[in-house]
Order: C-alpha cells, then structure tokens, then sequence
C-alpha cells in the first residue's frame, strides 16, 4: 500500500550564498527548521489543535535544529519565520485579544509573543497533517527540498531526539517520578533535562538569584546535576540545579555547596592562592533559590554526596 502523502507549498526564503552555506543551498533555514519544530510538536502531542503558541516548546524544539546546524551563525532569530511565513499562504497569525495585527516586523521573540497568540496553519494542510504517516512525508518533502543530502540523516535524527526528550521530560516532571522503561540517548536525555530544571527554577539561578532571559528567548542558566549522572544516572528535577554559567562553574569545581537547610556553603579555599572571589564569598549562608513546588526541591542526599566530594562544611 502506497504511504499517503502531503508536502508543504514551496516558501519563501532569503537567498545569500554569502551568508547561508551550501547545505541549505545557500538560503535561510528561519521558516525549514520552525515548520520542523511545529511538526515535532505534532509528533509529541503538544499540538493537538490548530494553534501554534509561540512559547518554550516551540522555542526550544527550534533552538534543537538551529544549534545542531548553524551554531554560529547568526542570531537563531525566530521570531522573523514565525512572522513572515504569513506570506506563504497557508500561515496566519492570531493577535492577543485587544491587540491589533500590525503588519511591521517583530523586534525580537519577546515581541512575537506581546504581540500574537498563535499561528494557525491553513486548515486543509492542517487536516492532512494530523495523519502520522502524512507528517512524516511532509517532513521529509521538506527536508529533501530545503537542505543538501548530507544533512538529511542528522535532521531525522534530530526529529527523534525531540520526540524522546519530550516523552523523558513528561516523565521527569511527574509528582512521584516512575522507572523510564526505555533506554534513552544522551542527547534526548541532555535536552530533556536541561528543558525540564529550567522550568521548574523558572530561569532562575538557584545560588545567586540572576534571571535573565534574551529577547531572543535564551536564558542564562544552565541545568546541573547534583549527584553527577555518571554516578547517580538520575536526571529527576530532585538531583538538577538551575545555575548561571560563573554560578555552574563554581559549583562543579566544589567551590559553593548547599547545607541540609538549603544554606549556601563557601569552601575555604577559595581565598588561596591569590584569587579573588569577589561578590562569592557574599552568598555564604544565604538561602537557596528554590523551585515553586516542593515535590521538585534537591534530595537532601544528593546534596550531601556533593559536599563530601570535595569536602565541604
């Protein structure tokens, strides 16, 4: 039996050889890498209806395809193809009620999501890809169309590591956390967990407080194990810490810890040898910025493996 088929319409797309290299043939991958992302979130069951939020999952399942292939090109700007793919006829875009449709271009991603509260596919398109089986002709239609041969393996795969980190996150976020039945791959398992400690801390770095968040929607902290994973391999929220990158770094080098109180702990040494630990020594006995719920706060044991390690208190 013949797989049923569906692909999008050719798009628009900034054409500079210059700019762009010769595995996107030379043109902008903005509006290829966000119709993947919205067809991994049709995979992952996050889109079940026509309405495409622009919110962390989007966000995050299109930062997935532009860091695995360009990650230094550019700003990863996404809110130009959420906006502009309005011009390919089959995309529309929904304002925050009160608000009015301006037909001048977003400034950043912060601004697509003051201004909009969802795209929608056209409705026939959207018909077609709520078949599994249609999805994954559309995605490879599109890939074939808008990237050279040799990427055409890596985006596949990419497309299920966003299916795996999804499904492993859903289970990392549960109340009471349950054995993962499947083996999961270190990339899924990276994403998913980075995905799920910046939720739960809200952004948040957990020693000294700083939230920021770009326009561009990337965040300044990190997700770090507690009890390292090689030893522990346990990525629920319980063993994850938010942390900023100076904030991670201390941490993993055994300069900062946490007490059984969530206290801040400074180890001695970081006064020798002529350093200068500037504002660090501050955060001694300071308390830990904390997740909302109290279901996700660090295990106590976990804390203490990591004071032991290298000596603290």
């Amino acid at each position: 039996m013949q797989m049923p088929s569906f692909a999008f319409p050719a798009i628009r797309q900034d054409t500079n050889r210059a700019t762009w290299p010769t595995e996107t043939f030379g043109r902008a991958p903005y509006k290829p890498f966000l119709l993947l992302a919205v067809l991994d979130l049709m995979d992952a069951g996050r889109i079940t209806e026509n309405r495409i939020v622009p919110d962390d999952d989007l966000t995050d399942a299109f930062m997935l395809y532009w860091n695995a292939i360009l990650p230094d090109r550019l700003r990863p700007s996404l809110h130009l193809p959420f906006f502009y793919l309005r011009t390919d006829g089959f995309w529309t875009l929904h304002p925050i009620p009160g608000k009015t449709l301006l037909a001048t271009e977003p400034s950043s991603w912060r601004n697509v999501r003051e201004r909009y509260a969802f795209a929608s596919l056209n409705e026939g398109f959207f018909e077609h890809l709520k078949n599994p089986q249609k999805r994954a002709t559309a995605r490879l239609n599109l890939i074939r169309r808008s990237f050279a041969p040799v990427l055409e393996k890596l985006l596949l795969d990419l497309a299920n590591t966003q299916l795996s980190a999804f499904d492993y996150a859903d289970i990392l976020l549960r109340e009471t956390p349950a054995l993962y039945e499947k083996a999961v791959e270190k990339p899924a398992r990276d994403q998913a967990f980075r995905r799920v400690i910046v939720k739960v801390y809200d952004h948040r770095c957990a020693l000294c407080g700083i939230r920021i968040i770009s326009p561009d929607s990337r965040t300044v902290v990190d997700a770090a194990h507690i009890k390292d994973w090689a030893v522990s391999h346990d990525d629920s929220p319980t063993n994850g810490l938010a942390l900023c990158k100076l904030c991670h770094w201390t941490f993993d080098s055994g300069l900062v810890g946490f007490d059984d109180d969530f206290k801040v702990i400074v180890a001695r040494s970081i006064t020798r040898d002529g350093n200068l630990p500037g504002h660090i020594q501050q955060f001694a006995n300071r308390p830990m910025i904390m997740p909302e719920r109290e279901c996700y706060y660090p295990a106590t044991d976990n804390l203490a493996w990591h004071r032991q390690r290298y000596k603290l208190g």
